[in-house]
């Protein structure tokens, strides 16, 4: 089970936005905890999931936080990509997340 801190805020945030089966399914989908060992591959097949199952918020979310995880990328940053830029090619993602974005002082 995913380890989720749910407290009254987040749960009213969500319960007002989604219906009952992907609030479940949002608390229950496990993490990927291997996000660290992703290669090239097995990232492009998560950007693949995360794109064929855009509907549902949970997978979206977690491949989404894996791979901004994996990638050292802010949170919301895959998101942002593919909802307000329209970026939907896995490989121009994959090379997004790739990119060294980090200022250097």
């Amino acid at each position: 089970m995913k380890k989720n801190t749910v407290d009254k805020e987040w749960l009213m945030s969500y319960w007002n936005a989604i219906d009952i089966d992907e609030l479940v399914e949002l608390l229950t989908l496990p993490e990927l905890n291997n996000w660290k060992e992703l290669a090239d591959e097995d990232s492009l097949k998560l950007i693949n999931e995360a794109l064929a199952n855009i509907s549902r918020n949970a997978v979206f979310q977690r491949n989404a936080e894996a791979l901004e995880r994996r990638y050292s990328k802010p949170e919301r940053t895959v998101s942002g990509w593919v909802f307000h830029e329209d970026i939907d090619e896995p490989t121009e993602l994959l090379n997004l997340l790739k990119k060294d974005t980090t200022f250097y002082l």
